[in-house]
C-alpha cells in the first residue's frame, strides 16, 4: 500500500514537472467518482477474522432480498402515491399474498442474526424504519403485533439506520460494493 501511494505521488509529481509554465491555463475539468483506498485489512485474532467473514458471508445471502424489497417497495409506493388510505391497504394486502407465496420459504431459512441483518439493511436503503413501513402498509394493530414480536426477537423494526453506529457493516458493504447508498 504504501508503496502505491509513492508511485502515484511519484507520477503526479513528474505530471506537473511535464506540464510548460507557460501554457494556458484553460484546461477542461473532469469529475471522477469518489475512491476509496484501503489497505489490507489486520484483524485482532482470529475470532475478530472468523466475525468478518461471517459478516461478509451474511450480506451476501441477504441483499438479494433487500434488493428485491426496496424495488418492490419503491414501484408499490409509485403506484399507489394517488390513493386513499383504505385503497392502499387493500392493494397492499393484495400484494402481500403474493410476495408471501413467492418468498416465504426462502426466508424461513434464514437463521435470527441474518433476519436482523434484512431487517437493518432494509432501514438502510429504505431510508425510514420498517416500523413505519408496517403502520403505514397494514394498519395500527397488525404493525403493534409484528413490532412486538420483532422485539421479542431481537430484530430493529423500530431503530433508524446511521452509518456511523455499524463501521463493521459498512465496510463490509464497501467491500461488496454497496456503499453508494447509505442514508448519512
Amino acid at each position: 500500500m504504501k508503496y502505491l501511494f509513492i508511485c502515484f505521488a511519484g507520477l503526479f509529481t513528474i505530471t506537473l514537472k511535464a506540464q510548460p509554465s507557460s501554457a494556458p491555463t484553460n484546461a477542461e475539468v473532469v469529475d471522477l467518482p469518489a475512491l476509496h483506498i484501503t489497505a489490507t485489512r489486520l484483524f485482532k485474532n482470529d475470532t475478530a477474522r472468523y466475525q468478518y467473514n461471517e459478516l461478509k458471508l451474511y450480506v451476501s445471502m441477504v441483499w438479494p432480498y433487500v434488493d428485491t424489497a426496496v424495488h418492490l417497495f419503491q414501484s408499490m409506493e409509485a403506484q399507489t402515491s394517488p390513493l386513499g388510505t383504505a385503497a392502499k391497504r387493500r392493494y397492499y394486502r393484495s400484494r402481500e399474498r403474493e410476495i408471501r407465496s413467492a418468498f416465504s420459504d426462502r426466508l424461513k431459512e434464514l437463521n435470527s442474526t441474518q433476519g436482523k441483518l434484512l431487517v437493518l439493511l432494509l432501514n438502510r436503503e429504505l431510508h425510514t424504519t420498517c416500523a413505519r413501513v408496517l403502520d403505514e402498509s397494514d394498519g395500527f394493530l397488525h404493525s403493534c403485533y409484528y413490532r412486538t414480536w420483532a422485539a421479542l426477537n431481537g430484530m430493529p423494526l423500530n431503530e433508524t439506520y446511521h452509518a456511523n453506529d455499524y463501521p463493521e457493516l459498512e465496510a463490509v458493504l464497501r467491500a461488496l460494493g454497496h456503499a453508494g447508498k447509505e442514508a448519512d
